[in-house]
């Protein structure tokens, strides 16, 4: 992680168990990284790694948080990444079949 700002890496997704940790290797945070102490996936720009965290996105999709469980969140946070990064459409109702 030291060096991932000078590799060919220039995006990764981070696994929740290790969001935590992966804080400190951030030269930028997003605001939701900052308030939740987590990043969900980082950019590298301009040779600083940002670190960003989707609680906030996904809870603007979100009408009734109690029938969302954490396979559920992550299919939420996967379909943003997808078009942040590729473009694609975000289509929530295809959630339930992704999982």
């Amino acid at each position: 992680m030291k060096n991932l700002a000078e590799s060919k890496v220039k995006k990764m997704i981070i696994e929740h168990e290790f969001s935590e940790n992966i804080v400190h290797f951030c030269d930028v945070l997003d605001e939701c990284a900052k308030a939740k102490k987590s990043v969900d996936f980082l950019e590298v720009v301009e040779g600083k790694i940002n670190g960003y965290c989707l609680d906030d996105a996904i809870d603007e999709y979100i009408e009734n948080p109690d029938f969302v469980d954490e396979n559920i969140r992550l299919a939420m946070k996967m379909m943003l990444l997808s078009k942040r990064w590729y473009g694609a459409k975000v289509e929530m109702d295809l959630v339930p079949t992704m999982i």
